[in-house]
């Protein structure tokens, strides 16, 4: 994992390790209900990726695929960034 601030927002990179993302696969990724033939028998219904892409853009930012190839596939989550505000006594 990897994170930083660019241009007002913060960049989370998340990568894991197993199986590619198809290339075929890969601009579909994201559409609801949407599921690549892997034969793996990975359990699921196409959501997830959706999910987190929806939410992130109902905060402002983004989740794209950077780059999916030879057993590491990478994401990056981009969101505003929120500046602190001011100390609050109680």
């Amino acid at each position: 994992m990897q994170a930083r601030l660019k241009d007002g927002e913060v960049h989370l990179k998340v990568g894991n390790s197993g199986q590619p993302v198809p290339r075929d696969a890969q601009s579909h990724i994201f559409k609801r209900f949407r599921r690549a033939s892997t034969g793996s028998g990975v359990a699921g219904h196409g959501l997830g990726l959706n999910l987190a892409r929806e939410l992130a853009r109902l905060h402002g930012g983004d989740l794209k695929l950077v780059r999916s190839e030879n057993d590491w596939t990478e994401f990056e989550l981009r969101l505003r960034a929120v500046q602190p505000g001011p100390a609050q006594t109680t």
